[in-house]
């Protein structure tokens, strides 16, 4: 609960579910605490603080699952374009896309599609697929770009990445 006044980013991180949580738990803690005598307390208060030295605070990074769904979605949509593409009669890739997301892609990620025509009286040959973090300074993310020849681009600067980024190996 103490991360919420000293980490402005724990938050956004985490969601008002681990606030819940971590209420929760501390107010069942606090309870039993109540409710036992005072040498039963001592030995819960000895044990609970044993259990804490112990247990991890932080069983994975937010960050890096969000990295790995945006990278993942992003994959999976380039594929979906492609598949687009194989089937029109003119071989060429849609104007529109909706980018089909879960509810954890949205809340760290934004995403655009941007079809690009190499000539302007041509069809869409090409397309540039982005994730661009919804906030940065919360932890370390990235944005991420990837175009039909499927190299992913990167970048951590506070902006979309593009094709003159360098590419995730």
């Amino acid at each position: 609960m103490f991360h919420l006044i000293k980490d402005h980013c724990w938050f956004f991180l985490k969601g008002t579910g681990a606030i819940i949580a971590s209420a929760s738990l501390l107010f069942a803690w606090f309870v039993v605490f109540l409710v036992l005598k005072w040498r039963d307390r001592i030995i819960f208060a000895i044990l609970s603080l044993l259990i804490f030295a112990i247990a991890p605070l932080e069983p994975g990074s937010p960050v890096a699952a969000a990295q790995s769904r945006a990278a993942s979605l992003l994959r999976t949509t380039m594929g979906r374009l492609e598949e687009q593409r194989s089937a029109a009669r003119n071989g060429a890739y849609p104007p529109t896309l909706v980018i089909e997301t879960r509810g954890y892609e949205e809340r760290y990620y934004r995403y655009a599609y941007v079809p690009i025509h190499s000539h302007p009286d041509s069809a869409i040959d090409d397309f540039l697929l982005t994730a661009r973090p919804r906030r940065y300074g919360c932890g370390s993310f990235a944005s991420f770009a990837v175009a039909s020849d499927g190299k992913f681009h990167i970048t951590k600067e506070n902006r979309e990445a593009n094709k003159n980024d360098p590419t995730l190996n």
